[in-house]
Order: C-alpha cells, then sequence, then structure tokens
C-alpha cells in the first residue's frame, strides 16, 4: 500500500474520540519554553508569517536547480590580412566539448540509508529522553455531524506509524503520531525538541537517523474546511526523503497539533 492519500479529507484525531478536532491555521513555533492557553484559530497567524530564520524550510524540493557555468569562447584577434597566418609553434586554439547542464523532468534522489523493506520498530529520540516501540496504525472510518470520515488511528503506549506512507530509506514522507497526554503520552515533549536535535528510527537490527529541521503548530479546533484540507499537507506523501512527527498539544488539552520535520543524515 504505496499510494498517496489524496482526495478524502483526513482529520488527525485519536481513537475513540481521545484526540480529534480539525486541522487548522498553521503557525511556526519557536522552540521556548510552555506558553499560555492556545490562541484562538481567529487570532493565530496564517501562512503568511516569516518561519523562523534558524529553521530550514520544511518543504523544500528534492533537487535543487542546476547551476550553469559560463564557460568563456576562445576568441582570436581579427589580423590586418585575411589571408591565415602560416603554422607556427603557437599552439592552435582548438574548440573543445563544454559539459552541458541538464535538467532531469522527474527528481533525482539519492537515499543516505539503505531502504528499509519493512515498517518502523522503535524510535528514539535522545534529547527528550524518548525510546518507545513503533507499530503501524490504518485508517478507520466514523461519523462527524452526519458526515463519514476516514480517521487515523493512534497507537497506545507506543508511536504509531501511518502505514502506506514512505519506510525509512525512501524518498517520500515517514509518517509517526503518538499521544502526548493519555494511553502512554510517548510524545508528551516532543515539543521541547529543537533544530539539530537527533531522531533515531530502527527497522529490526537498522537505525536510521534524521535531524530535527523544524517544528510547527497547528489549531484544529474550529478551523474551517479549507484549512484542514491546507494543513493536510504535513502527512502527504512528498517528493524528498523526510520524517513527519505528530501528537495533540497543550499537554492539557487537545486543541492544536504539534509537527516535527526532520531529515535524514548520515550516522556518524
Amino acid at each position: 500500500m504505496r499510494s498517496s492519500i489524496g482526495a478524502t479529507v483526513f482529520t488527525l484525531i485519536a481513537a475513540a474520540g481521545l484526540c480529534w478536532g480539525a486541522w487548522g491555521l498553521l503557525q511556526p513555533v519557536a522552540p521556548l519554553a510552555m506558553p499560555g492557553p492556545p490562541p484562538t484559530a481567529t487570532n493565530a497567524p496564517t501562512m503568511a508569517d516569516a518561519l523562523p530564520q534558524a529553521w530550514a524550510h520544511p518543504f523544500r524540493t528534492a533537487t535543487s536547480t542546476p547551476t550553469i557555468t559560463l564557460t568563456p569562447t576562445a576568441t582570436s584577434t581579427p589580423s590586418a590580412t585575411p589571408t591565415p597566418a602560416p603554422p607556427t609553434d603557437t599552439p592552435s586554439i582548438t574548440p573543445t566539448a563544454t559539459e552541458t547542464a541538464t535538467v532531469s523532468p522527474t527528481p533525482s534522489v539519492t537515499p543516505i540509508h539503505p531502504p528499509a523493506s519493512a515498517d518502523p520498530t522503535r524510535l528514539e529520540i535522545p534529547a527528550i529522553g524518548l525510546d518507545t516501540k513503533v507499530t503501524p496504525v490504518g485508517i478507520t472510518e466514523q461519523y462527524d455531524n452526519g458526515v463519514l470520515k476516514r480517521v487515523w488511528q493512534v497507537a497506545d503506549y507506543a508511536a504509531g506509524f501511518h502505514q502506506g506512507m514512505a519506510r525509512p530509506g525512501h524518498v517520500g514522507n515517514t509518517v509517526i503520531a503518538g499521544h502526548n497526554n493519555i494511553r502512554g503520552e510517548v510524545f508528551k515533549d516532543l515539543h521541547k525538541l529543537k533544530p539539530g536535535d537527533d531522531v533515531y528510527v530502527w527497522v529490526g537490527d537498522e537505525v536510521y537517523r534524521y535531524q530535527v529541521s523544524a517544528m510547527y503548530r497547528v489549531a484544529v479546533k474550529g478551523a474551517p474546511t479549507s484549512v484542514q484540507q491546507d494543513n493536510l499537507k504535513w502527512i502527504m506523501p512528498t517528493d524528498d526523503e523526510r520524517l513527519t512527527l505528530l501528537t495533540c498539544w497543550p499537554p492539557w488539552s487537545n486543541t492544536h497539533r504539534t509537527i516535527v520535520v526532520a531529515f535524514p543524515v548520515p550516522l556518524e
């Protein structure tokens, strides 16, 4: 199951209605002390707000725009007569092939780690003292105010890998979610991560290293449908290799979602 989950609107909520709500307005979050009660959707910043300068933008593309280097063309100074000069010891200038920059029609990504052949089994984040098992989770269907919606499950006492998303080492989005204040609260300290923190995802005995690039917070209560749909991009497939971690926020509620984006780096 490796097809993208597109047209259908997903609502990220916990099983049994314990972590539910619509996706909401996107706002950047700096790794500071715990803020006060969450702002309402009407006062939250929009996508137009600047990102923290110290953090890389998480929606970078899989390939960079090629740089074209102009090679000077050898030219000769016109002589006084059009008659070619006789051969001398001075070497003549012979045109040589110049490398031409070409743009591949599709993204080309070289994985840093070998592609995994199975789903993640363990997640380790030293910066927050986290070491937990990872289990696959799927999608269930349920009615919300008379509307049938497809909802991602949330694992209890473990982190949950969104089955069907990219496995570690593969191009795409590896999505792992967990509770923040109930049933194991494995992601209770996720909001404390900062850029540069290491994240290790295990697939059996194989380990994959990532580094945190950015953290975002989205409001989910009272957000319009258009905002919910826009925020789905965080858990959709991507053209690059990345890890996305998400949970509810704040610790005393579930009105928002914390989203951490990390990119693969070589093992030391």
